[in-house]
């Protein structure tokens, strides 16, 4: 039987489907039994939905221009350039 740690650790596997038939068993028998591990299972699943439907947000110019002064500070590279 699973744990409840390694049941988080395996969640994302168990929800993209890339555990093999004895770890998906594994998964069901324990989320048969522990109400907490279901909770958190849905919440994953929420989150990911949520993801999917959101647009990542524009970069402030301000922002963006601190970032890339800092990394000139540094002596690192623009992205991209």
């Amino acid at each position: 039987m699973l744990s409840c740690r390694e049941v988080t650790e395996r969640a994302s596997d168990f929800l993209d489907r890339r555990l093999g038939f004895a770890g998906r068993l594994q998964m069901r028998l324990h989320l048969m039994i522990c109400r907490a591990c279901r909770a958190y299972l849905d919440q994953v699943r929420a989150t990911i939905a949520l993801l999917r439907t959101s647009r990542p947000a524009a970069a402030v110019p301000a922002a963006e221009a601190a970032v890339l002064e800092a990394l000139a500070e540094r002596g690192g590279e623009e992205p991209g350039r």
